[in-house]
């Protein structure tokens, strides 16, 4: 729905696919992991990526983070810009 609303409006807000999540304990890559199985297994979905250390370091290199997951499905744009077009359009008659 976001995506159509962006075109609709001719919002330029740099909008992208992937959001990535990084564990930074065993703890969090055993819940990141166990939601990406429950997406896949309840609602066939297969937008999600589970990522090992070296992957998600050359996404973000820090040592802090261990293993995450990269989802497709979700969208991810500038903010401010989106907003910023919202109330441009909300400005205009009819």
């Amino acid at each position: 729905m976001i995506k159509s609303l962006i075109a609709k409006h001719q919002i330029d807000c740099d909008l992208k696919p992937g959001v990535a999540g990084l564990a930074l304990s065993a703890s969090d890559q055993k819940q990141m992991y166990e939601h990406a199985a429950h997406l896949s297994n309840r609602y066939d979905y297969d937008q999600v990526e589970l990522l090992d250390a070296a992957t998600g370091h050359a996404l973000c290199p820090s040592p802090a983070y261990k293993v995450g997951y990269l989802d497709m499905g979700v969208p991810i744009c500038t903010r401010s810009i989106l907003r910023w077009g919202w109330h441009r359009q909300r400005q205009k008659p009819g």
